[in-house]
């Protein structure tokens, strides 16, 4: 079965590969064979953190809301992580939705470090700035 490695991003890449999407298939064990190299999953990742992207679609949602799109751009395709209905206007996110693929929750990679807070279209945010929302002071207000 070949599957899809990709590290969206500017100057990013699949480690090991070179590339920022390259395609792999099942060798054995816990490894995959990546251009004609039989390399161990827990040795693959991303040069740097995968850039994440966010759409802004025509569709409407609850109570005057837009419904934006987040995910990743891999080469020409869209792949939709996040659906989340923002009222613009107002600056109020309502809801967001996503499904956590349980099969895939053994290969997460877990760290004790975090992105930082990426705000986005400024378009979105009308009269606030939300990175001070999102300051590490302000969490407990």
């Amino acid at each position: 079965e070949e599957v899809t490695l990709a590290c969206p991003g500017n100057k990013n890449s699949v480690s090991k590969a070179k590339a920022a999407v390259v395609s792999a298939t099942c060798d054995s064990g816990n490894k995959l064979n990546v251009n004609g190299k039989a390399v161990a999953v827990a040795d693959l990742g991303c040069s740097k953190t995968a850039a994440s992207s966010l759409r802004v679609t025509d569709k409407s949602c609850d109570e005057g809301g837009n419904l934006l799109e987040l995910g990743f751009e891999v080469g020409d395709e869209w792949i939709k992580l996040v659906d989340v209905c923002h009222q613009v206007d107002a600056g109020h996110t309502l809801w967001s939705h996503h499904v956590v693929q349980g099969a895939a929750l053994s290969g997460a990679e877990v760290e004790s470090k975090r992105p930082s807070f990426t705000r986005g279209d400024k378009a979105l945010y009308k009269g606030y700035n939300p990175d001070n929302a999102y300051k590490q002071a302000n969490h407990k207000k």
